[in-house]
């Protein structure tokens, strides 16, 4: 099998990510490294001085620069894409490789998708969500603006070749290709390390977890009101609740007051994220996931399935299309806090109900979503579009 020099782009990449978008890219690096590619990561300039152990060294180069959309301008803006063309075009000819794989551009502009179009060299895009939906607006005056951009001093621009692209969910890869005339696109979902099946007591769940990022479109706050409501049905049970990841100072204060306000200080707990996650999965019972964003995928959903967890997960867009039947777990309208705590309840009064889901979640990783699977399948996508490229090319020449 050929061995690939690779360039990846990415917004962030670890210890630094928003979500499992950067991790599934740090699982492709490692997969790819592993496998004897030469894969180089450009990323932005988030913790630069950080050093990372999950990294190879010299691998990892943070020196793409942010759009500052807390503060917008437009000077920053056209800085911000100058200089990440010029940065990528620079490591592009320093690389000099086979395939520039594109993924998370959010913050970074489409200067790096543009660098890698006008280099010429075989590129494709890893979708784990809408991105460049903040850059590529619909209508005619902003595609006559792209279009007029390159033929102005100083500034970036042209066509949008949105493809070749792997999607991480079937529903995000129709998306893409009805709203964002994305190219060639094709499903590869997400995976996750699997280790020998956990043996759990076999009684009734009692530790519930909510893990990722602590934000509002992501359920919390419902979840805590469905957490109170099971606590008024069980008020002798020793339940608990762990909110675990990253949240906005402002935000937490937010939630900590709610927290005190309901009575659920002795029964709630706030982490910070952590890289050990297998150790917290292993410390729970169940994990809720009722998020209220159209969520591309759900990494969280198959990593507690692979480690033991049952999962109360929202009834739409990626959850469902992981949890698509009953004996995988529950799915329930995220809006609807009753509807988590009936959930919870369920699984809490038929304890071989949720022995069974913890055990069909097992298999149902190990048959959908092990890491190994998917990363080979992606190689072999990899593979596939360095090798059509250099057809193109000879058929062009």
């Amino acid at each position: 099998m050929k061995k690939l020099n690779i360039l990846i782009i990415s917004n962030y990449y670890p210890p630094f990510h928003i979500g499992g978008y950067e991790l599934a890219c740090r699982d492709t690096v490692e997969y790819l490294t592993n496998k004897g590619h030469r894969v180089t990561v450009l990323t932005g300039n988030k913790g630069i001085t950080a050093q990372s152990n999950t990294q190879p060294t010299g691998a990892v180069h943070r020196e793409l620069t942010y759009i500052d959309y807390d503060n917008p301008g437009y000077r920053q803006r056209v800085k911000v894409e100058t200089d990440n063309y010029q940065i990528c075009q620079h490591y592009i000819n320093q690389v000099s490789p086979d395939l520039i794989y594109l993924w998370n551009q959010q913050y970074l502009s489409l200067a790096p998708s543009l660098a890698s179009q006008h280099s010429g060299i075989a590129k494709l895009y890893e979708i784990g969500d809408f991105w460049p939906a903040a850059y590529i607006r619909p209508g005619f005056i902003n595609a006559l603006k792209r279009k007029v951009k390159p033929w102005l001093p100083g500034l970036i621009g042209g066509r949008f070749d949105f493809g070749p692209c792997i999607a991480c969910s079937h529903w995000v890869g129709k998306a893409i290709k009805e709203q964002l005339n994305a190219r060639n696109v094709q499903v590869i979902h997400n995976g996750t390390q699997l280790d020998a099946e956990p043996q759990r007591n076999k009684k009734p769940p009692t530790s519930f977890l909510f893990c990722g990022r602590l934000c509002q479109i992501k359920g919390i706050e419902q979840s805590l009101q469905a957490f109170k409501l099971l606590l008024v049905k069980y008020p002798n049970n020793q339940l608990n609740l762990t909110c675990i990841g990253p949240i906005e100072d402002n935000y937490k204060q937010v939630i900590e007051q709610m927290i005190h306000n309901a009575h659920l200080d002795e029964h709630v707990q706030m982490l910070p994220a952590t890289d050990d996650m297998k150790h917290v999965y292993r410390q729970h019972d169940v994990l809720l996931m009722p998020t209220l964003m159209p969520e591309p995928f759900g990494l969280v959903i198959i990593e507690a399935m692979a480690n033991g967890v049952a999962v109360i997960a929202s009834n739409r867009y990626g959850p469902a299309e992981i949890i698509n039947n009953d004996n995988l777990g529950i799915l329930i309208n995220p809006e609807d806090p009753i509807a988590i705590a009936d959930a919870m309840a369920q699984l809490i009064d038929d304890p071989d109900r949720y022995h069974e889901i913890t055990k069909a979640g097992y298999r149902h990783v190990n048959t959908h979503f092990r890491l190994e699977m998917v990363k080979e399948r992606v190689e072999q996508v990899l593979l596939h579009t360095v090798e059509e490229h250099a057809q193109c090319l000879t058929l062009n020449s």
